[in-house]
């Protein structure tokens, strides 16, 4: 089911950083930069990560990429599960050093199905 993306509610309190990073988001995507916007496929209206890059696209007037996927929490054990596999670098998102170092220590186990 395709969802207008113009009805989807950015998460953000729109403090002087979220705008600063949504500022960022709209010069990346006048640059030709389209990420993409992962919306929850079990609730159409929940946006699990992108709600910078979907406020910048919605104030631009532009049609994101939308990628449904599942649950938040599936979201998360994904990311876990490419920060075990080292497929996902915490250099092109420094918020994930602090999982990848529970992931190192011991804190967060392996998604599970896998060995």
């Amino acid at each position: 089911m395709k969802i207008d993306y113009k009805k989807l509610v950015p998460r953000l309190k729109y403090t002087k950083h979220d705008l600063d990073v949504i500022k960022i988001c709209k010069e990346m995507i006048k640059a030709g930069k389209h990420k993409p916007i992962l919306v929850d496929s079990k609730d159409n209206e929940r946006v699990i990560d992108g709600n910078h890059t979907l406020a910048a696209y919605q104030e631009l007037g532009i049609e994101p990429p939308l990628i449904y996927i599942g649950s938040q929490e599936d979201f998360r054990e994904a990311i876990i599960s490419e920060l075990l596999n080292n497929q996902y670098s915490t250099k092109t998102n420094p918020a994930l050093d602090g999982v990848y170092k529970m992931i190192k220590d011991g804190t967060v186990k392996k998604v599970s199905g896998e060995e």
